[in-house]
């Protein structure tokens, strides 16, 4: 918990909102969050979430050639940024939609655990390459998980 709290922190003082949730349907929760703040809600994915996002919603309806991420009733109002990660092209299905951003070119491989082995190696370069100056101190001082 006290390692939940610590990351949710450092996401805070980057000035983003986390919510935490029990419920592990992704549609769900896109659905609970649009209604709640009545707002676009945006989310931020590797494709390989995207990729799981989609193959679950196409086995929900009968006929998954008409299924489209655009036209989901479940994401109205909610957009992706997307990261593309080895060895997970994007689904053909969402690569045109328009609540769709693909981040970057370059598929994107950068893991907690690669990030926890820089630090043990003591490569601040490389951890100061994919954290925020912001938190890069607080992330320094804290103690490994």
């Amino acid at each position: 918990m006290e390692s939940i709290i610590w990351r949710v922190n450092l996401i805070n003082k980057l000035g983003y909102t986390v919510i935490i949730t029990r419920n592990g349907y992704f549609a769900d929760n896109a659905d609970f969050f649009r209604r709640k703040f009545n707002k676009p809600i945006n989310f931020l994915l590797g494709s390989d979430t995207m990729n799981r996002i989609v193959q679950y919603s196409m086995s929900k309806h009968s006929q998954t050639k008409e299924w489209n991420l655009d036209t989901d009733k479940h994401f109205t109002n909610c957009n992706f940024w997307i990261l593309i990660r080895p060895h997970n092209d994007l689904h053909n299905k969402v690569i045109d939609s328009k609540r769709v951003t693909i981040i970057g070119t370059e598929k994107n491989d950068i893991s907690a655990t690669q990030v926890r082995d820089m630090r043990r190696a003591g490569n601040i370069e490389g951890i100061r390459s994919i954290i925020p100056e912001l938190i890069l101190d607080d992330y320094l001082k804290t103690r490994e998980e």
